[in-house]
């Protein structure tokens, strides 16, 4: 789904708390800590490994005292009503070849975030890991960097702006800041009397792979995305659409040649009903995607188009009938077609 109808988030998630407690005169420590909500866990673990008999047969690499040390620490303070700090540091002591690939201090997930919904500018802003997120086409997959969002109600309209810059790498150890680097911005309008609207745009940047046999790859993917909800007769209708373009390079499919300067196009397409008498409901879903549509955030499969319908009619009895059919062909474009053809029937 994409990022369609999540404005408002500020003013509902930060309800207020319980005003902060006096500060304790006892120690700075205690007056630093004062109103912080602070949990957290640790756990040390040794085991010996070892194997007799062929060593090549073994399963277990690395033999002798393997130990580590794991810790998890979450805090949060309500500084003011609607406004709030939080973080996590998850990490690992590390002295085990089979926890991490490195030793001593392994930081897992760190994260701090600030949430502000009692200004004219309602803000969130988040370092560290975080969860990037506009659409399945576009942006759907966790970075290290910063995201920000801020909610400047322009023209009187429930809205939000959300830009993040950020790395794709799993360990901290390895961040560099460049080698898949995404930059993004999305632009969503909620719940206005034509619908939900949703802009978005990312630029990703990835390094030369000359082992692979790839040179640098440089990418920007767009997209428009609309929800909308509406009755038409006896039936009750939602309906999401998007629209999506690539331009730049890509590493190409399975077996494939690298794409450079390639341009993509991807649609998609939802509308679930009900009827407002009858014990109906149904859906129908439809997408489409280039072969050359492939962006690095998103996590759609290209050279790929699809179709589906569902239906579903629930008795008095309290049995419920649904029914599907589902259209898949792969490598539409590559000249090695897949087509699959599904229908069924359930009864429960």
């Amino acid at each position: 789904m994409t990022r369609v109808g999540a404005a408002g988030w500020l003013l509902v998630a930060l309800a207020p708390g319980a005003p902060a407690q006096e500060a304790s005169r006892a120690s700075p420590l205690a007056d630093a800590l004062a109103g912080w909500n602070i949990r957290g866990s640790n756990t040390v673990r040794l085991d010996h490994y070892e194997s007799n008999g062929l060593e090549a047969a073994s399963p277990y690499p690395f033999e002798g005292g393997q130990a580590y040390d794991e810790f998890a620490l979450d805090f949060d303070r309500t500084d003011r009503p609607y406004a709030r700090w939080s973080g996590q540091l998850f990490g690992v002591l590390n002295a085990n070849r089979y926890r991490s690939p490195d030793d001593a201090l392994v930081p897992e997930r760190v994260n701090l975030t600030r949430e502000v919904g009692d200004k004219g500018l309602p803000y969130r802003w988040q370092l560290g890991d975080y969860f990037a997120h506009f659409s399945y086409m576009t942006q759907q997959r966790s970075l290290k960097g910063a995201h920000a969002e801020i909610q400047p109600r322009l023209a009187g309209l429930a809205d939000s702006l959300v830009v993040f810059a950020g790395s794709n790498e799993p360990l901290w150890q390895d961040f560099s800041g460049d080698d898949d680097t995404s930059l993004g911005a999305s632009y969503l309008v909620d719940g206005t009397r034509y619908g939900s609207w949703a802009l978005n745009v990312v630029y990703n940047h990835r390094d030369a792979e000359r082992a692979l046999g790839l040179t640098t790859r440089n990418q920007v993917v767009g997209s428009a995305a609309v929800a909308y909800d509406f009755t038409l007769g006896a039936n009750a209708l939602s309906f999401e659409g998007e629209y999506g373009i690539f331009e730049g390079d890509h590493n190409g499919g399975f077996g494939g040649t690298p794409g450079q300067d390639r341009t993509g196009h991807g649609y998609s397409m939802e509308l679930r009903g009900r009827h407002l008498v009858l014990p109906l409901d149904y859906r129908l879903r439809g997408e489409r995607y280039d072969r050359d549509f492939r962006p690095r955030g998103g996590v759609i499969t290209p050279d790929r188009r699809s179709a589906e319908a569902h239906a579903g009619w629930r008795f008095a009895s309290g049995l419920a009938l649904r029914g599907r059919l589902q259209l898949f062909d792969t490598a539409f474009q590559s000249g090695n077609r897949l087509e699959r053809r599904t229908a069924g029937l359930n009864l429960a």
